[in-house]
């Protein structure tokens, strides 16, 4: 399990999040880190996070009563090395 505290925005925060991309999971109750351990264990176990990559700077919302969260596609944390990619920086390479 991880130690990363889930960030709380709103909706106005995400509206304002301008050139970001990101997956979003609607109805995501009960403990948010729970979500995020599991949708990292998921993905790494069908090879789509690969070499030690998970998400983290996840951050979550609410809309319309339900729990939302945002997983951010901007950087790959890869926990193996240590070492952040940036996404952006890899694809000028």
């Amino acid at each position: 399990m991880s130690d990363n505290t889930v960030k709380q925005i709103t909706t106005d925060d995400l509206r304002h999040m301008e050139d970001k991309e990101g997956l979003i999971l609607q109805g995501c109750g009960g403990d948010p880190q729970e979500w995020v351990d599991g949708i990292n264990g998921l993905l790494t176990e069908a090879g789509i996070l690969q070499e030690g990559s998970k998400f983290e700077n996840v951050s979550s919302f609410q809309r319309d009563g339900v729990t939302c969260l945002l997983f951010p596609f901007e950087m790959a944390i890869n926990s193996s090395k240590g070492v952040k990619r940036d996404k952006k920086q890899e694809k000028k390479r």
